[in-house]
């Protein structure tokens, strides 16, 4: 039913689109243009302070959407251009942009242009995130912004967007992105990070191909490089490369896929530069980059881009080994051919990464212990677009681009038991020979993973006019592949690993890749209305999966309409309230499985059933080698947003409403059974040399073989099977307030923060939880399944002074930031379809369900149990106080339902950037200036933490030359 219901949705779904393809069709087909007159517009860009001509800058114009690029004297030109008013846009790197309104009444029109170096000398120069006024919410960082933070890593960059806090920087931990949440990105929450698409240059960063733990439980015995199932670590990509970031928190457009939470868009360097040297140095990070941008002779040259960036990094001097010591570098290479016809872009880049810090020793480690970790990367682009003007289609956007990484992880380490140990061996089901671990050995473990990727898209612009009703339609397609060719995990079965009891050396290369194909239809038009402006994007994304191969019999396809509206009520009004418009968005996104949660491995169960040491181990074992979940969907997001954005007297204010429900998110869940073994008796005394054969245990004594007697046993075992049992439902408000400058200090205020308020429910159905006390001297019989809908809402409220004070004579910037935590929430829940499970008993022994009195101890029933022959049970609430089902009843702590509510809270941060001459920058950063880190009590726990970073401090130079 449930299936049939599922095939007809996406019968009429594909109909819906059908519908819409045809009815775009014939909007197309059916309007004529009106015969107008075509116009040439030229022009020279030129560098303001010395008048030579800039090459390469990138010239653009709206409605219709045309570009070009200047040549080597700073020349440009288009030809045939419809009569009207257009927006020149220019840009180049090193250089503030340029935006100019031109009216096209004559034949021909031409354009001088002319430039500004981008400095601290400049009235106006941005150094916080501007907020995208227009479709969707978004944020953009831009060079100067990226300048005055210092950031090391993206993780610093994400302090500028709306709802985020400051963390210090730190390199020797992974760092995982978060966004539209409370967990930072040291300790993200796993489907969010996951579920955020990092694209740089347009390439989607490959988070599927990560297979680098020991097993799907345990994950690794060290995680310093491997993301397994987590997303991106955002240490790989250094700041220094990039020229500017865009987050999108809200409803991003059809093109970007793979995704949940929200996309983070990097674009890197390009354009001629000066020679850059900077040096960075804070208590924990030591940086050095070097980059130039080289303009290649010739009168279509193009520009060649070097950026090369080393830092080192050390959470704590006394233990080396959790240090962390990486080399980027990235070389590209962009030009512009026919730019008088149809001029075609292209963007070669090739980058690479690697650790250098690859054999670590802590001063606690003993002589022989060693830990190596080495990872190394390259990744190679070609993209850009070419423009056609052929008709309605304006140009095409191609993309082609791959990744190869290699993770090492080697770790010789000494293996401590209290006993000799018993270790099953066998790689098949049956009954087996083990062996003894001695109380302390040498394990050697070796993990390889060798993940790669492919990305191609191909997309069509179009662009027309009916009447006032301008309309770009894009159509297009893209493909990825995710795999892995490492060796895998291996070591030796006789000296294992802390972790291996349910697990055996495996490779990565007999997993199949996996495969996405997408196609996407989108519309972006506006349309003035009066005095009003209209405009929308309105898209739908296809998505076909291919988790078992390109050739593999399962497929998972999914539809995701998006639509972000704006209504522009009016702009650059005369009035005190200048201008105001308002958003309104909807759209689904989703996340396909990355390959840790398809092939999560083996699955080994071991019972000893005959003990005599040292001479004999009887192991049965119970190996499933089907542990992937074939019913695995992707992660689902439905997100809603509104907003509203004004300037009223020179106040602009940009406030989001949002509301976003994640359906499906990854867990791993015990998926239990019963297993059957022998247990043999145990046979004492001493030299009686057992022997196993044909399934039987003899020895010999006086001369006669005798068998050792036998039981036949059974107990619950369990393996983790993938599952989609992770539902989050989050909303919010998000605001900036930009008050302006004050010009008499030279200061200006801005005020940003969020309220968000986050539901999360991580066993959505009931789960199974074995007992592992005993009863009537043996194991316990039965299997309890307790009440799924287990869950925890948090609620922060902070917000974010921002002042900042800009001395253009003296080339100085200074900002001090006070953030401060309004609210900090956090409470736990345990409902099943709206109703509490947990409850206390009264004197009367009366149960009392979701009223809980602190001190008195709290219970939940279980829904059923399993007994051994996996026949389930109900629960009988009459048999709760009996044996052996009182032994099921979960007892919780008092304070379990406690709301936590911390006090407010507050940093101050710092930062300090002074041009000295035009070839000298110094910044400065500190934050939380008087370490302001209150101690507060977690009841819940019986604990104390303090809240806050610690103060911390850092400083860099940069020398142009």
């Amino acid at each position: 039913m449930s299936i049939n219901s599922d095939k007809n949705r996406e019968i009429n779904m594909m109909r819906i689109i059908g519908n819409i393809v045809l009815a775009i069709a014939l909007l197309l087909t059916g309007h004529q243009a009106l015969a107008q007159k075509n116009y040439r517009l030229s022009g020279h860009v030129t560098d303001k302070n010395n008048g030579r001509g800039i090459e390469m800058a990138v010239i653009r114009i709206e409605s219709p959407d045309r570009w070009t690029t200047s040549d080597d004297q700073g020349s440009f030109s288009f030809e045939n251009l419809p009569e009207g008013q257009y927006s020149v846009h220019v840009s180049y790197l090193g250089y503030e942009p340029s935006l100019q309104t031109v009216q096209l009444s004559d034949r021909t029109r031409s354009l001088e242009i002319s430039m500004v170096p981008s400095n601290l000398s400049l009235p106006e120069v941005v150094v916080t995130a501007k907020e995208n006024v227009g479709i969707g919410s978004s944020s953009r960082i831009d060079q100067a912004a990226l300048e005055h933070i210092q950031p090391t890593d993206l993780a610093d960059v994400m302090q500028l967007v709306p709802g985020q806090i400051t963390i210090n920087p730190d390199l020797s931990k992974q760092s995982l992105i978060s966004l539209r949440d409370i967990n930072t990105a040291k300790d993200p929450d796993l489907n969010g990070s996951l579920g955020t698409a990092i694209v740089v240059d347009g390439t989607p960063v490959n988070v599927n191909g990560n297979l680098q733990s020991l097993n799907a439980e345990s994950e690794s015995m060290r995680q310093s490089y491997a993301a397994a199932g987590k997303g991106a670590d955002l240490r790989r990509f250094s700041t220094d490369m990039i020229e500017s970031v865009e987050v999108i928190r809200g409803i991003p457009s059809v093109q970007y896929g793979d995704l949940t939470t929200g996309a983070v868009l990097v674009t890197t360097k390009e354009g001629r530069t000066d020679w850059q040297l900077r040096v960075k140095s804070d208590p924990e990070i030591k940086q050095l980059a070097i980059s130039k941008g080289f303009q290649l002779p010739g009168k279509s040259g193009g520009v060649l881009n070097v950026d090369v960036d080393y830092a080192k990094a050390m959470d704590d001097l006394r233990l080396p080994a959790q240090g962390y010591n990486r080399l980027t570098s990235q070389v590209g290479y962009n030009n512009t051919f026919f730019k008088n016809t149809h001029p075609l872009e292209l963007h070669l880049k090739v980058s690479g990464y690697r650790t250098l810090d690859e054999n670590k020793r802590d001063p606690d480690m003993l002589r022989d212990e060693i830990i190596r970790e080495k990872e190394m990367g390259t990744g190679f682009k070609l993209y850009g677009n070419w423009w056609l003007q052929k008709g309605w289609l304006t140009s095409l956007s191609y993309h082609i681009a791959a990744d190869y990484s290699k993770q090492e992880l080697f770790q010789r380490s000494t293996v401590s038991n209290t006993g000799v140990n018993a270790m099953p061996t066998s790689l098949t089901s049956g009954i087996a020979q083990g062996t003894f671990l001695p109380s302390t050995y040498t394990s050697d473990l070796n993990i390889d993973g060798i993940p790669f990727s492919l990305f191609t898209s191909l997309k069509a612009n179009f662009f027309k006019k009916y009447g006032r009703l301008a309309s770009r339609l894009m159509l297009g397609t893209e493909w990825r592949l995710s795999g892995n060719q490492g060796k895998g995990t291996q070591w030796d079965m006789n000296t294992p690993p802390y972790y291996s009891n349910t697990s055996r050396p495996t490779s990565f290369r007999a997993i199949p890749g996996l495969h996405d194909l997408a196609l996407y239809a989108e519309d972006n038009s506006e349309l003035p209305v009066g005095k009003t402006l209209i405009q929308s994007q309105i898209g739908v994304r296809y998505n076909n999966r291919m988790p078992d191969g390109f050739l593999g019999s399962r497929q998972i396809s999914s539809l995701e309409p998006r639509v972000n509206l704006t209504w522009q009520l009016w702009k650059n009004n005369a009035y005190q309230v200048k201008a105001f418009s308002l958003r309104f968005g909807y759209g689904l996104t989703s996340k396909s499985p990355a390959l840790f949660y398809l092939h999560p491995g083996s699955n080994y169960q071991d019972e000893v059933g005959f003990n005599y040491y040292p001479d004999l181990l009887v192991v049965t074992t119970h190996v499933i080698d089907q542990t992937a979940n074939p019913q695995l969907k992707p992660v689902r997001n439905q997100k809603f947003e509104v907003g509203a954005d004004w300037n009223i007297g020179g106040v602009r204010v940009a406030l989001t409403a949002f509301e976003e429900h994640i359906r499906d998110g990854y867990t791993f869940e015990d998926q239990y059974y019963v297993m059957d073994y022998k247990k043999w008796d145990a046979l004492s005394g001493a030299g009686k040399k057992p022997v196993f054969q044909n399934g039987a245990v003899t020895y010999t004594e006086n001369g006669v073989t005798k068998q050792v007697p036998y039981a036949m046993k059974s107990d619950f075992h369990s393996y983790a099977l993938p599952s989609n049992n992770s539902n989050a439902d989050k909303k919010g408000i998000e605001y900036v307030i930009n008050f302006g400058q004050y010009k008499k200090l030279r200061t200006s205020l801005t005020v940003d923060g969020a309220y968000y308020h986050i539901t999360r429910m991580d066993d959505v159905l009931p789960y199974a939880r074995k007992i592992t006390s005993s009863y009537l001297g043996d194991r316990f019989p039965l299997l309890s399944v307790m009440p799924g809908g287990k869950s925890n809402i948090h609620q922060r409220l902070n917000t974010n002074f921002r002042l900042i004070t800009h001395i253009p004579e003296i080339r100085m910037i200074v900002s001090l930031n006070a953030q401060v935590i309004w609210m900090d929430k956090t409470a736990f829940y345990w409902n099943s379809n709206g109703e509490a499970v947990a409850y206390s008993l009264s004197d009367k022994n009366e149960r009392t369900y979701g009223v809980y009195d602190q001190g008195k101890p709290l219970y939940v029933d279980p829904v059923g149990y399993y007994d051994k022959q996996m026949q389930f049970h109900p629960w009988d609430v009459q048999t709760s106080s009996a044996a052996p089902y009182a032994t099921m009843v979960q007892s919780l702590d008092s304070n379990y339902f406690l709301n936590e509510n911390y006090p407010v809270y507050w940093q101050l941060n710092l930062k300090v950037t002074k041009e000295i001459g035009k070839r000298v920058r110094f910044s400065f950063f500190g934050n939380n200036l008087f370490n302001n880190r209150p101690y507060v009590e977690v009841v819940r726990s019986s604990s104390y933490i303090r809240m806050n970073q610690p103060a911390y401090f850092g400083a860099e130079l940069t020398i142009l030359y």
